[in-house]
C-alpha cells in the first residue's frame, strides 16, 4: 500500500547586491547597448575586423555590390555610409546601423 504523502518546504533568501551593481531587465540593458552605439561611428578597419573579413573581401562582397549598396545608402534618410571621396578620405560607418546591417544580411553576404 502506497501512502506517501509529498512534502513541501518553502524557502526564502535574500541575496545583497553591493551598491555598485544594478540588477536591470536583459532587454533593458540590451537597449542601453544598442543606445550607446547610436551616433558613434565606425571605421572599415573597425568593420572588417568585427567580421573577420578582409578589407578587400568586404569592400567586393558588400561595399561594391549593388544590391547592398541600395541598402546601404538607403537605409535611414541617406544611409548610414561615408563613402571615400579621394584625398586621403576614408570609409566612416555609423556603428548601430552597420552592426544592425551585419546582424540582418549575415546569411545572404556569406554566400
Amino acid at each position: 500500500m502506497n501512502n506517501s504523502v509529498t512534502q513541501k518546504i518553502k524557502v526564502e533568501t535574500v541575496i545583497e547586491v553591493p551598491q555598485e551593481y544594478v540588477m536591470i531587465l536583459r532587454t533593458d540593458y540590451e537597449e542601453l547597448q544598442k543606445a550607446d552605439d547610436r551616433g558613434r561611428w565606425m571605421s572599415l578597419k573597425e568593420v572588417v575586423s568585427r567580421i573577420n573579413r578582409s578589407s578587400k573581401w568586404f569592400c567586393e562582397q558588400v561595399l561594391e555590390k549593388p544590391q547592398y549598396r541600395k541598402k546601404l545608402d538607403v537605409l535611414n534618410d541617406g544611409g548610414f555610409v561615408h563613402y571615400p571621396r579621394g584625398g586621403g578620405d576614408a570609409y566612416s560607418f555609423l556603428r548601430s546601423e552597420m552592426i544592425d546591417f551585419l546582424e540582418t544580411n549575415f546569411k545572404e553576404i556569406m554566400e
